[in-house]
């Protein structure tokens, strides 16, 4: 017994001797001294500071903001103005905050027809630039604007678009102006809107009808007594009696304005498209932008011609319910009253714009007259256009 107790004290002490000597043996790496020197680290040259890059919440501000003024005498719920909110709106919205717009309507900034002054001289970014109101500076480009070719707004626009990005001496006019044309507006034919009804070119005969561009020279030819006056003086003018009609009147336009007010006859003479006018930027401004803006703005003007063509169609249920609530009478000409204006007019408006297109140094007029016929052709059928007359016609039945 003695002898067991003696055994079992000694294997303890074997026991406790074995842990003390493996505790001593490996330390716990938090029991290591700290050292009091940092071990040596290769030396970097940094050349230049690195590109900081943003947080995903927070975006890098541009390093050039360019920001625009618009320029457009109509008001700002009007196809016009529409189309160039559009245009300038939809490189805005893309360009990460490198372009900023300010819109000035209703001759905001320049009075009807100074705009192509205004985007010349810089005082305007861009804007609306209808070439009737001022003609010497236009002698080329006005071919677009001839009576009795065409009356498909979207295939007009498209047309005269190509025109202009194919036929270097048309771009070379707008250039001598410091100009870049975007787009052409999808106008719609130019109606003819009157205090009394015409039936035909033979009740044009002595009333004093306002006209715009080839329209004034083409309703003098028909008869009339062709009045030149601005846009925004037609209501008043035909309110007070000092006209008695007005063609050079794009239907949506002439209705946003309330013509019908004034003047509740309108009338499809079948002259065609209202105007060749169109959406332009100053060239200077144009060189300075980097190629992906300037993708976005072509991106915009060749959007822009589906955007109104719909746009307007869209919005010719209302209008003829609200010419019906009115009493307002809608008159087409006859195809012999249409065929009648149209000898009237021409080719005698056509000869006389290529004598003056010459005299203003344009080389050949006819092969542009001739190009602008042949492209419009080629783009007709495939026009989605159906005019607020062929609807009114088509609710009568």
């Amino acid at each position: 017994m003695k002898r067991a107790r003696i055994l079992v004290l000694a294997i303890t002490f074997l026991a406790l001797s074995a842990v003390i000597v493996t505790s001593c043996a490996s330390p716990s790496p938090t029991a290591q001294p700290t050292p009091t020197t940092a071990a040596p680290q290769p030396t970097v040259t940094v050349t230049s500071a690195p590109t900081a890059v943003p947080s995903p919440t927070t975006a890098a501000k541009p390093s050039k903001v360019w920001k625009l003024k618009y320029d457009d005498y109509a008001v700002a719920t009007g196809p016009q103005a529409m189309g160039g909110t559009f245009i300038f709106d939809y490189v805005a919205k893309r360009s990460g905050g490198r372009v900023e717009v300010e819109y000035f309507y209703s001759e905001a900034l320049s009075k009807t027809g100074r705009q192509v002054y205004s985007i010349r001289d810089g005082i305007a970014s861009g804007g609306f630039v209808a070439m009737g109101y001022t003609p010497t500076l236009f002698p080329m480009s006005l071919g677009m604007e001839l009576t009795f070719i065409g009356n498909k707004p979207d295939a007009w626009a498209r047309t005269c678009k190509e025109l202009y990005d194919t036929y270097f001496p048309m771009r070379q006019e707008w250039a001598k102006l410091n100009m870049k044309l975007l787009a052409i507006q999808p106008q719609e034919p130019t109606v003819l809107v009157s205090k009394t009804p015409i039936n035909g070119p033979g009740d044009l005969k002595g009333k004093k009808i306002r006209g715009y561009g080839q329209k004034l020279d083409a309703i003098g030819r028909m008869g009339a007594t062709p009045v030149s006056i601005a846009w925004a003086e037609v209501y008043t003018s035909l309110e007070r009696g000092v006209i008695e009609g007005a063609t050079g009147v794009p239907f949506t336009d002439g209705y946003k304005s309330k013509f019908y007010e004034v003047a509740p006859y309108w009338i499809e003479t079948g002259m065609g498209i209202n105007a060749s006018n169109g959406w332009a930027i100053n060239l200077e401004l144009w060189n300075e932008f980097p190629d992906d803006i300037k993708a976005l703005f072509e991106e915009a003007s060749d959007k822009v011609t589906g955007y109104l063509t719909e746009f307007v169609q869209a919005g010719y249920p209302d209008v003829l319910k609200t010419f019906q609530e009115k009493n307002v009478t809608m008159i087409v000409w006859s195809e012999a009253e249409q065929q009648k204006a149209r000898e009237m007019v021409q080719p005698a408006q056509a000869e006389a714009w290529a004598k003056q297109a010459e005299a203003a140094g344009l080389v050949n007029p006819v092969e542009f007259y001739q190009r602008l016929q042949d492209i419009y052709k080629s783009k007709a059928p495939s026009s989605t256009y159906k005019s607020a007359f062929q609807l009114h016609a088509e609710t009568k039945k």
